[in-house]
This record gives C-alpha cells, sequence and structure tokens, in this order.
C-alpha cells in the first residue's frame, strides 16, 4: 500500500473508513486518491485549485469566476 501519511488526521485511517471502502480494488483506488492529494498538498475539504494553482483563504464567487475566466 501507500507511505505513511504524516499530515492526514486519524479520522482518515482505514480501519475508519465505511465498509464500502473494504474491498482491496476500492482502498487501492482510495489510496491513490488519497497519495494525490498529499503531493498536492491537500489538508483539508473544500480545497480549490484553478488551472493547476491551489487557491488559499476566503473564496467568494465572484473571485473564483474570474480566475477561470482568465
Amino acid at each position: 500500500m501507500s507511505k505513511k501519511r504524516g499530515s492526514r488526521p486519524p479520522a482518515r485511517e482505514r480501519h475508519e473508513l465505511p465498509s464500502a471502502a473494504a474491498s482491496r480494488e476500492t482502498a487501492l483506488e482510495l489510496d491513490r486518491h488519497l497519495d494525490a492529494a498529499d503531493e498536492q498538498g491537500v489538508t483539508g475539504t473544500p480545497t480549490v485549485f484553478v488551472n493547476g494553482r491551489k487557491l488559499e483563504g476566503m473564496l467568494d464567487a465572484e473571485n473564483v469566476a474570474c480566475l477561470l475566466r482568465g
């Protein structure tokens, strides 16, 4: 499986996941997603990226729309 995630909160430990995540295939897919989130610096939700750039702080719809329009 994947490396130990020091930044991940304990609530994301596999033994605390719903039984729907119990299959090996689902567990591997979840690990891939969690690894990608770690690599991108995601520490919570919501985390918003626009054009590969992580947006920080308070986001209002108008500012996000401006970023999406470029």
